[in-house]
């Protein structure tokens, strides 16, 4: 009976600063766009922070802190 190779186990994704990332979404949705009311940039966070995985959300709610906690991730988009 032939063996089966062992499965090696998935590198985490490679991290960038979460500095890059506000960059290209900056670019993808310029701030200068929004409208007065709109809270929009970074709220809260270390620019140099590494990001590995982020969860999009359109609202930012209780259960989706709860959602980005359990999977992990170190940044959230809200984009309404």
């Amino acid at each position: 009976m032939a063996q089966r190779a062992k499965r090696k186990k998935p590198s985490p994704p490679p991290s960038r600063p979460l500095r890059e990332v506000v960059d290209v979404l900056d670019v993808f949705a310029p701030p200068s766009l929004a409208q007065d009311w709109d809270n929009v940039g970074l709220l809260v966070g270390n620019l140099d922070a590494p990001v590995h995985a982020a969860l999009l959300c359109i609202d930012l709610m209780p259960a989706v802190v709860d959602e980005a906690v359990s999977a992990g991730v170190e940044l959230v988009v809200a984009y309404h």
